[in-house]
């Protein structure tokens, strides 16, 4: 398995758990990294990302396990994590947030981003798109 490939494994196991912690257990983050953020301050809004943070995460590890050339969902999260990285910097720079969530959620954000691309143009030639 190279650095690659286990990135994608630990990136769908960090989602999934993470997007069940929220979920079962919101405070868990702010009472462990010391931040003032509730995810879940609207409700829908932060169950439906919890969410979808799992399903990215069964995605990654359903590309490790099955479908190592079906890169489809990898790309779709890769894209989302770059979204994160712009969004989280534009939130920072607003002080909306705070610089202990800005750089938690910027720098997770960004090297998986980087390592999932790296990986994707490592693979082209032998990808599947569908």
């Amino acid at each position: 398995m190279s650095y690659l490939e286990s990135m994608i494994l630990i990136g769908g196991i960090l989602n999934i758990a993470s997007g069940l912690a929220v979920m079962a257990k919101p405070d868990v983050f702010k009472s462990i990294l010391k931040i003032n953020f509730d995810p879940l301050s609207n409700p829908l809004l932060g169950y439906f990302v919890a969410g979808v943070v799992v399903a990215f995460g069964s995605g990654y590890l359903y590309t490790y396990f099955w479908a190592p050339r079906n890169l489809s969902l990898l790309a779709l999260g890769t894209c989302v994590r770059y979204w994160l990285v712009i969004v989280s910097t534009y939130c920072y720079s607003k002080k909306i947030i705070e610089a202990r969530l800005f750089y938690l959620i910027a720098i997770e954000a960004l090297l998986f981003a980087l390592a999932f691309t790296l990986y994707i143009y490592e693979m082209r030639n032998v990808l599947t798109w569908s």
